[in-house]
């Protein structure tokens, strides 16, 4: 259970995680004899699992994707958590600013880019 809460907090969309006992489990005592040959990992016979890697976009999708981009009116990019986690807040910055697009952020990913204000042209009528 404490491998599995490791995995979760630290991969995919990191962070707190809960376990949780049943009151009596806690407060329970358990014979020294019943707790021999519980262990944990390939030598007490149970799979360990790992993370899943991190899924990888295809290259044709990013290059439909760029051109949708260029091609937008008014584009606006709005960043998760994702853009914080990989690392990629300046990359944002940098393609907003060829864009010219305005940058707001879920609420998981504030502080992934600045939130002042500056140089940012209203939208259309």
């Amino acid at each position: 259970m404490f491998h599995e809460a490791a995995i979760r907090a630290t991969s995919g969309c990191p962070g707190p995680v809960l376990v949780d006992f049943a009151r009596n489990a806690l407060e329970a005592s358990v014979p020294l004899a019943a707790a021999e040959g519980v262990g944990y990992g390939a030598a007490a016979g149970s799979r360990v699992r790992r993370a899943p890697p991190r899924p990888q976009a295809a290259r044709d999708l990013v290059d439909e994707v760029a051109g949708l981009l260029l091609r937008a009116k008014s584009p606006v990019l709005w960043i998760g958590n994702g853009a914080q986690l990989s690392g990629a807040s300046a990359a944002v910055l940098d393609l907003a600013g060829r864009l010219s697009a305005p940058v707001i952020t879920t609420f998981n990913a504030l502080g992934a880019v600045p939130s002042t204000i500056r140089n940012v042209p209203l939208l259309g009528p």
